[in-house]
């Protein structure tokens, strides 16, 4: 069993692989300062975009590094989590499935096996400055994710004025509870919708 980290820079057309043999805040931090001091030493501040998974939080390089060290790197960082359940809108996931899908689609039972295929294609496609054609708008983001991208409404909109008499009936801990489940059941519904 191993773990893939892949780090993708779509504007450059480059993405870095790197594999371990477990999922560990040490591994992502390394590959934290990895991103700060070799791949980008020159940026005053580089902007990661990540899924949400455990290992993926700044008190990871505290866990790492000394406080200094921690502090120097996550300053140099700005981090942003796609959605819950919102992976697929991370340009290097797609990339993942990519390599997944041009490398790693079998069973491959030693860890020097993945990183040495791993590596041929990270050269590979980094030689073609290969890329994401992203075509997920900010149009899209108010379809498929209403909840988090809400559209301004008046204040005098029937649908605002109906939310507001609906709940007028209920203490303030019920308005909220059933204005929860209302979105969630939008959300799980167009979720469902985009992943057929």
């Amino acid at each position: 069993m191993c773990n893939v980290f892949l780090v993708f820079a779509p504007l450059l057309g480059q993405r870095w692989v790197t594999v371990t043999a477990q999922r560990t805040y040490q591994d992502w931090a390394y590959l934290m300062r990895d991103l700060v001091d070799v791949r980008f030493p020159g940026a005053e501040r580089v902007t990661v975009v990540l899924d949400n998974l455990n290992t993926h939080v700044g008190g990871a390089l505290y866990e790492t590094f000394e406080p200094a060290e921690a502090k120097r790197i996550l300053d140099k960082l700005e981090l942003h989590y796609t959605p819950k359940h919102g992976s697929w809108l991370n340009m290097a996931e797609i990339e993942l499935r990519v390599l997944n899908g041009q490398c790693l689609d079998r069973r491959i039972g030693d860890v020097r096996v993945v990183k040495r295929e791993s590596a041929a294609w990270e050269a590979e496609r980094n030689a073609a400055e290969a890329t994401v054609d992203w075509r997920f708008t900010t149009a899209d983001a108010r379809i498929k994710l209403k909840r988090l991208y809400p559209v301004a409404q008046p204040e005098n909109s029937p649908s605002t004025v109906r939310v507001k008499r609906n709940t007028a009936k209920l203490g303030p801990t019920e308005a909220a509870l059933r204005t929860r489940r209302r979105a969630h059941k939008q959300t799980r519904g167009q979720h469902e919708l985009c992943h057929r």
